[in-house]
């Protein structure tokens, strides 16, 4: 079986399996969640991580917001991202 990251063909493809995730653990009252993604094998695809970043968000903002989170929080997460990659 091929690793996940070989499945993720668009940047749609990780905001969809990030919304997918959310989806999931909010329906078992997680309330918390860590993941990890490694960026190396987007680029070679054409995905920059910069694009791989923002879908990762993407899919977790339309969950957030559909889950009715705090957009403050969410712009701490962007801030603590953004800081990061510099």
């Amino acid at each position: 079986m091929p690793p996940a990251g070989a499945l993720l063909a668009e940047p749609q493809d990780t905001a969809d399996l990030v919304r997918g995730i959310a989806r999931d653990l909010a329906a078992r009252n997680a309330g918390y969640a860590g993941a990890q993604a490694a960026p190396y094998p987007f680029p070679r695809r054409g995905m920059p991580p910069a694009v791989i970043t923002g879908a990762l968000d993407a899919g977790a903002e339309v969950h957030a917001v559909a889950e009715g989170a705090s957009p403050a929080a969410d712009a701490r997460r962007r801030a603590v991202r953004d800081a990061e990659r510099r």
